[in-house]
């Protein structure tokens, strides 16, 4: 008995120390991975929702949720499955906009129930295992709808649905990992309790579990309904114990589990000198908030395309199109003069855009930047090791590329709404709103870049002066 106090005091302890490490760490990436899973399953829903392989729930918005439960997983027939698989996934894209937006994520809330249904959300379907013989039903049939895109002409949504998967597969594993953390953690609170409380009714010892484990089991389960009838009862848990408290083996299972909940204490090494690499950050966050709006706006703009390419064209305009693949030998021409206001010169001027390869740009430059808003994303965690002036340098040239993708975006929103037939243009959708969003994160970026560089010249002045300067 006095052993396992001991030992309660000090798993107690090691607990207490944990819980400030998996607050700043497991809870932080749990936020930060679902978001990230949120956006690409929005995305992903939209286009198989575009490309009518499922039918929107007409009831979605009249949902009201107000807690966490996984949607339906059952069979599905073949003629039901286009309108029940789209009911699945708007119900399952509900929870994820719950999660994100409402769900408080915190270590002591998130106890063993809790974090069933997270686990269960995160693997409603396995991105990692997307194959029409998948054990899992709605994986098996989602992987079907996939495959007819990707089989298809359509490049550009055939990539979106593949990155969406990479995404949604990255973000999964970074979700159960942390989860896995927390689970563990909340499991050996649970056992204090049953030290505490159920053992001591329980009156067992351990000549009994080694001799007559079961009846030992018995008696424990008894207990708990007798002292702890209003919480969950979790028979693997109690065999825990059983083993930690009663058996050979318990030492080296105990030290196992303080080992286990052992927090590093990680040292940053101090730089050397004045330091603005966190100034430089700011400006790639900032940057890298723009991200989500680039990639709604390609989405939005393939729409207007597809919408574009859907007129009637006249028989010579047909020829020159059948010419003009001939020539190139490409599949379709996608070069089309683009008005657009030069502000150098304050005039309207010209330009050949190929849209289908500047919307695969734009996506590509919006996940990018998506990554590089991501703290915990490998991109991200780069950069922040790279060297200073590596940074300032992909900073300065992403500003670039999105000013250029800025400006042609403007152009494109007009085009669109003007050269679509003119019954068709209430279809058209606006990227305004993503315009706006784009432009304003580029002036946080700017403002942080210039920061960044006038400090730097000061305390190039300064040297020059004599003046040293440090952090300490």
């Amino acid at each position: 008995m006095e052993d396992t106090n001991t030992y309660l005091e000090t798993l107690e302890a090691a607990l207490e120390k944990k819980y400030s490490d998996l607050e700043n760490r497991c809870i932080r990436v749990l936020k930060e991975s679902f978001r990230k899973y949120h956006q690409a399953f929005k995305n992903y829903y939209d286009l198989l929702v575009r490309k009518a392989l499922i039918a929107e729930d007409p009831y979605k918005f009249e949902l009201k949720v107000s807690s966490l439960e996984v949607p339906p997983k059952g069979p599905i027939s073949d003629s039901e499955k286009t309108v029940e698989m789209g009911k699945r996934l708007s119900a399952f894209e509900i929870q994820l906009d719950f999660l994100n937006n409402y769900y408080q994520f915190k270590t002591e809330e998130l106890d063993l129930k809790q974090i069933k249904i997270l686990a269960g959300l995160c693997q409603y379907i396995l991105w990692d295992r997307m194959s029409p013989g998948s054990n899992s039903l709605n994986t098996r049939v989602l992987a079907d709808l996939s495959e007819k895109v990707k089989q298809g002409n359509d490049s550009l949504s055939s990539g979106i649905l593949s990155d969406g998967e990479k995404q949604m597969a990255e973000a999964s594993r970074e979700i159960m990992a942390s989860l896995k953390e927390i689970m563990f953690y909340h499991k050996q609170y649970y056992k204090i309790l049953l030290r505490k409380t159920v053992f001591p009714a329980a009156k067992i010892d351990t000549l009994m579990v080694e001799s007559y484990r079961d009846e030992a089991f018995k008696k424990v389960k008894h207990a708990f309904a007798e002292t702890l009838r209003n919480e969950a009862f979790y028979p693997e848990l109690v065999q825990e114990v059983l083993d930690e408290d009663y058996t050979p083996s318990g030492a080296t299972l105990k030290n196992d589990i303080l080992t286990h909940l052992a927090v590093e204490a990680k040292e940053k090494p101090k730089r050397q000198g004045v330091d603005y690499r966190s100034i430089l950050m700011d400006a790639v966050k900032a940057l890298g908030m723009a991200g989500p709006s680039l990639y709604n706006a390609g989405l939005k703009a393939n729409d207007n395309l597809v919408l574009l390419q859907s007129k009637k064209i006249s028989i010579s305009e047909r020829f020159r199109l059948w010419l003009q693949r001939v020539v190139q030998k490409t599949e379709e021409s996608m070069v089309y003069d683009i008005e657009y206001f030069d502000e150098k010169t304050s005039s309207s001027k010209t330009m050949k855009l190929d849209i289908k390869k500047f919307l695969e740009k734009t996506l590509s430059r919006g996940k990018l930047l998506q990554s590089v808003s991501n703290k915990m994303s490998p991109r991200y965690q780069k950069l922040e090791n790279a060297d200073e002036g590596d940074v300032y340098s992909f900073l300065e040239k992403q500003i670039m590329e999105v000013q250029t993708i800025l400006h042609t975006l403007t152009a494109l929103d007009t085009f669109f709404k003007t050269e679509v037939q003119r019954d068709q243009r209430k279809q058209v959708k606006g990227l305004k709103l993503e315009i706006t969003a784009i432009k304003n994160n580029l002036l946080k970026a700017n403002q942080k870049r210039y920061e960044y560089v006038s400090r730097k010249e000061e305390m190039e002045q300064l040297k020059k002066l004599g003046i040293n300067i440090n952090d300490d």
